[in-house]
């Protein structure tokens, strides 16, 4: 399974990648495109399904004592890309998770 901080560098490289500086970049991620930055980033490691990985390495990251917590990904981020990752991650099947609020 890929970390966190993989994760968050993958989905960073495929968003920013060979845009010109002052681009607008619209955010878009679904299974698709986490199996496709999964396959293509982590070709090194087995996973069946990238989605899945993706949401356990973030899951592992900010549930603590069945509770979210996001300030703990500040420590974890270089540049602007920890924004980036709890952005995407607020969208992507956050609902579903079985999470006490």
């Amino acid at each position: 399974m890929a970390n966190y901080k993989e994760w968050n560098q993958a989905l960073a490289k495929y968003f920013l990648s060979g845009v010109p500086l002052g681009t607008k970049i619209y955010l878009s991620v679904d299974r698709d495109s986490l199996e496709f930055i999964g396959q293509t980033s982590f070709s090194s490691q087995n996973a069946t399904n990238w989605s899945e990985d993706f949401q356990a390495a973030v899951i592992k990251q900010i549930v603590f004592d069945n509770e979210v917590n996001l300030n703990n990904l500040q420590d974890i981020a270089d540049g602007g890309t920890t924004r980036l990752n709890k952005t995407l991650y607020k969208f992507h099947r956050f609902k579903t998770l079985e999470v006490k609020w």
